[in-house]
């Protein structure tokens, strides 16, 4: 028998259930976005075109949801056109704010472009190379491609000839569009060159790509104005422009911030001396037209001060604000070696840089140079006393970030001839600048009088550069081009600031076929590969690489524990226990996110197998490991660096943030 009180409680539950209305959509489960082809679970995604436009049903006459939809807004895939209809950009999309069934409406084909991959390119800079040309159809392309390397750069003569003629181009000419001459500055003029189909190409004996790509920009009240050269004698005039052609007003504006970053160890104190010297008689070329347009800072550098504490530092700031070069001169005086020994002879070179490159208070909009001088290799990434974590590979993309272009010297110690290889290597990664192909560094004999010229070479050509900028004339290393390292390197970031300054765009709103070399000069990377991640994804990466080390440290027995260990502990977070078994790559085993499986290009971590782990010396497996905590520490500096992040979305949360990675840091 049922007590009262429990016949009055079913009595409640049977009213309150027969007020609700039971129905299929009721119990119906929540829709989920379409997968990626392949995935199992990395949703597709849109980017949308400028002034896009959401509808209520697949129709342009149905009541509009929102219109003029700034682009790259991101929205989730929740019905897609045919294959055949998005080649062709036809069709209407279903989407969806979020991945929670919130549903939009229908936008078209048109007006967007599918985020299957978070791949996308950036044009490498333009200095030394020829301008990326899209060819409406790939079989134009590939022929060329494909063509003995004299036929093909006659061929790309004439077709950059027709384009810088223009009324003279032929009747069904090939190419759609072209990158602009001048650099285009990313951060300024935000773009995106998503890729959409690729295809393997071999240039010259070098491997390569042929990829299909859209280019949409964010800017401009012309931003759905196509840039087809064949139908746009605006965009071609514009794009043809070159960083030479640019008038005095423009470069008096030009600012410049030079920094020495300087080893200041017990060996050093004879070449601050120098230093002095060298910026001392430097300094006569400032005319005083030249004003506060240049200004000066100094790093100093030594090692770790846990075991050695007498060292006082490990790095130093002697400039909080970057100063004049009289005060600069004053600074300099005050700079001394320490007296310890710090008893061996590599040094923390690489925190100098890094503190250098990120902490350095730069001015907004002035060129950025280090100069950067020591006689020591620093620790590799691994080594206890590297406290910056970073390797000279790691410190170059810093700067690369950062927009900071290194020139270095190595004083070669006699005292230290075991380390020169090491040192002059190091120091070389870290001074290859963007659009030089020369690393701007040089090695110097201690006992020589090389260190006072170059310094003065190099501190001659930036103040001297200036001068002429300040002064309205023509500047020397944008009208006359020379072999010498240290002028292609300031013209390079010359022509970085024109680009910049110009406010020069990258083509709108075309779709078409492109290489990523130079085709008049394959072994010239002509686009940078991309992925742009979130902080999300950044985190998950770091997670991977953290959790793949863990077990490869913790492996003690034979090389295959390592594997063993791995694949049972991603099994038992994934509670899936068939994952273990049979696995034979580090990109099978499930530790590593799913965002990096089915990239076009090759991946050390992705590539890596049971074989080639176990095949590794114990040494060569350390390197691996020791790698991959370096790209750990990059990708913690940048998720904690808010200027390296873009908002493509409006609305965006912190943590939906991207950031442009380039593909040498992926593991």
């Amino acid at each position: 028998m049922l007590g009262k009180r429990t016949m009055f409680l079913l009595s409640i539950l049977l009213m309150v259930s027969a007020s609700v209305p039971w129905n299929d959509g009721a119990m119906a489960q929540v829709r989920r976005p379409a997968l990626i082809e392949g995935k199992k679970s990395l949703y597709l995604r849109i980017l949308t075109r400028p002034r896009a436009t959401i509808y209520t049903s697949r129709s342009d006459q149905s009541p509009i949801v929102q219109g003029n939809i700034p682009p790259f807004q991101m929205f989730y895939v929740y019905s897609v056109p045919s294959r055949a209809e998005a080649s062709a950009q036809k069709g209407w999309y279903e989407v969806g704010k979020d991945d929670r069934g919130t549903i939009a409406g229908w936008i078209k084909a048109d007006d967007v472009f599918e985020w299957r991959q978070t791949l996308c390119l950036a044009y490498s800079h333009p200095e030394g190379r020829n301008p990326v040309l899209f060819f409406e159809k790939r079989e134009d392309l590939q022929a060329l491609a494909s063509a003995p390397a004299t036929d093909r750069e006659t061929s790309m003569a004439q077709l950059y000839s027709e384009i810088d003629h223009g009324g003279n181009m032929r009747a069904n000419f090939p190419i759609i569009s072209r990158e602009p001459s001048r650099y285009v500055d990313m951060e300024q003029q935000f773009y995106l060159l998503p890729i959409l189909a690729y295809a393997p190409q071999i240039f010259d004996n070098r491997e390569g790509r042929l990829l299909k790509i859209a280019s949409v920009v964010a800017k401009g009240d012309d931003v759905r104005e196509s840039s087809d050269i064949r139908r746009n004698p605006g965009y071609r005039d514009e794009a043809n422009r070159t960083a030479e052609n640019v008038g005095p007003e423009m470069l008096r504006n030009m600012t410049m911030d030079v920094v020495w970053v300087i080893d200041t160890t017990l060996s050093m104190q004879p070449y601050i001396d120098k230093t002095l010297e060298a910026v001392e008689h430097a300094s006569s070329l400032l005319a005083s037209a030249a004003g506060d347009k240049i200004r000066f800072g100094i790093w100093g550098y030594r090692d770790s001060t846990e075991q050695t504490p007498g060292l006082e530092y490990i790095t130093k700031n002697y400039t909080p604000s970057l100063v004049p070069a009289a005060q600069f001169l004053s600074t300099l005086r005050d700079v001394k070696a320490t007296a310890v020994d710090a008893g061996e002879w590599d040094e923390d070179v690489f925190a100098g840089m890094t503190n250098a490159v990120s902490n350095t208070k730069w001015r907004p909009g002035a060129s950025r140079f280090i100069l950067l001088v020591g006689d020591a290799p620093g620790h590799e990434a691994g080594h206890p006393k590297n406290s910056s974590r970073h390797s000279a590979e790691r410190v170059r993309a810093l700067a690369r970030d950062y927009r900071v272009y290194v020139f270095s010297l190595y004083i070669m110690d006699p005292r230290a001839k075991r380390q020169q290889e090491k040192g002059e290597r190091q120091f070389s990664t870290m001074s290859k600048n963007e659009g030089v192909r020369t690393a701007a560094t040089a090695s110097i004999p201690s006992n020589s009088d090389g260190f006072l010229e170059r310094t003065s070479q190099i501190a001659q050509g930036l103040i001297s550069t200036v001068s002429q900028t300040a002064q309205g004339q023509e500047v020397r290393v944008l009208s006359n081009p020379t072999t010498d390292v240290i002028d292609q390197t300031i013209r390079a970031a010359l022509v970085e600031w024109i680009g910049s300054e110009t406010h020069t765009r990258a083509p709108r709103d075309v779709v078409g076929w492109v290489a990523d070399k130079d085709l008049m000069q394959p072994a010239i990377q002509a686009l940078d590969i991309k992925l742009l991640v979130s902080k999300r994804q950044l985190s998950a990466l770091t997670e991977a690489l953290q959790t793949i080390i863990q077990h490869a440290e913790e492996a003690q027995g034979p090389a295959r524990d390592f594997f063993e260990r791995l694949q049972a502990a991603v099994a038992t977070q994934a509670r899936d226990p068939g994952q273990i078994a049979g696995i034979q790559t580090l990109a099978q085993s499930g530790a590593v996110p799913e965002f990096l499986q089915g990239l076009p290009y090759t991946s050390r971590v992705m590539d890596m197998t049971r074989d080639k782990w176990q095949n590794m010396a114990a040494d060569d497996q350390s390197a691996f490991l020791n790698d991959l905590k370096g790209k750990i520490a990059y990708y913690q500096h940048v998720h904690a660096t808010p200027d390296l992040w873009v908002r493509i979305s409006q609305g965006d949360d912190a943590d939906d943030l991207l950031h442009p990675l380039d593909f040498s840091q992926l593991p």
